[in-house]
């Protein structure tokens, strides 16, 4: 008797185990466009006419193959490149890594302290309220252009 409360007590905690592993699953899913690219929560700090400046945004590939960002360009600064933050024997700096792949059925984020774009000699200030256009491109799925609010945070928006 105490053997089979026991088993059925078992079967009920495997059951909501297995429907919440599905229903997170299930979320992640639910995150990833249907069959393409979506560029999402993009964003720029505030810098000045001439300096540095950087972008960061999160890239939700839904498709079945693995893409490549192969460059970003904006009219805001003379030159953008796609930069990684990294740490060695306790100095942080930053690198170009040309091209990004883009794992499918994934979301890459591209934020500060990680792979984030780097816009260089900025032509103008970009100044908090103010936005810039990126064009990033990818290598099979194209070019996605978008409108960059400048701010100190994520905007959490979809383009």
């Amino acid at each position: 008797m105490i053997l089979d409360h026991l088993l059925v007590f078992v079967s009920f905690i495997f059951g909501i185990l297995l429907i919440s592993c599905r229903a997170e699953k299930g979320n992640i899913n639910a995150d990833l466009p249907q069959n393409k690219i979506e560029v999402r929560d993009a964003w720029a700090r505030p810098a000045k006419l001439g300096m540095t400046g950087g972008a960061y945004l999160t890239i939700a590939n839904g498709m079945e193959n693995t893409d490549t960002l192969v460059s970003v360009t904006t009219n805001a600064a003379l030159i953008t490149e796609i930069h990684q933050s990294y740490e060695k024997d306790g100095v942080s700096g930053m690198r170009p890594v040309g091209e990004l792949p883009i794992e499918a059925r994934s979301i890459t984020e591209l934020k500060p302290g990680g792979y984030h774009i780097m816009m260089m000699q900025l032509s103008r200030d970009l100044t908090t309220g103010d936005s810039i256009s990126l064009r990033l491109l990818f290598s099979q799925y194209g070019s996605v252009k978008l409108n960059v609010p400048v701010s100190g945070e994520s905007q959490n928006h979809i383009n």
